[in-house]
């Protein structure tokens, strides 16, 4: 995962784009037409875009718009990623590996231009997912809905300058 961010921004704000990118990226389970055959990831593959906006502390708002491309591997249980997000402040991208074992989803992700990265860990159940991004310098909670060619994604950070980011994506936009 490259982050890079058209001006400058403090660590909070950077690791929270990037728990946002990785809730994007990596957290998007749906239910499977056969569940039975395939795992959480398998309807994902291809490409995704969307918009939503990123509520500061100190009370600015500001819309975010992001692509997405998934690629899912085998059965549907492990997923590659790649997001491209921006905003009018911050431009980012974001690569990741995960994997839904037992209804567990865990994962890395990397920045590799800012030195940031980590893991993801949490349970999918049905069509949402809850997990935790965590790196050494942040962590966040994230909450995944996926609803066929629908999927939104809330992140909050408690103790960050960036206290919620909210996107909603489409399927082959």
């Amino acid at each position: 995962m490259r982050l890079r961010f058209e001006k400058p921004a403090s660590l909070g704000i950077k690791a929270v784009l990037a728990a946002a990118g990785v809730a994007m990226l990596g957290f998007a389970a749906g239910e499977p037409r056969n569940a039975a055959a395939a795992g959480p990831f398998a309807e994902l593959s291809g490409n995704w875009s969307g918009s939503g906006m990123i509520r500061m502390a100190s009370g600015a708002n500001e819309r975010l718009r992001c692509r997405v491309r998934y690629g899912v591997k085998g059965d549907g249980n492990d997923l590659n990623l790649d997001l491209r997000c921006a905003s009018d402040s911050y431009r980012f991208d974001l690569t990741g590996q995960f994997q839904h074992r037992g209804g567990t989803v865990s994962g890395n992700w990397a920045e590799s231009s800012r030195g940031v990265g980590g893991r993801v860990s949490g349970r999918a159940s049905g069509n949402t997912i809850q997990a935790l991004a965590e790196s050494n310098a942040f962590s966040a909670n994230l909450v995944l809905n996926t609803r066929g060619n629908q999927q939104s994604v809330s992140i909050t950070t408690p103790g960050s300058d960036v206290r919620e980011i909210s996107v909603t994506l489409r399927k082959g936009n």
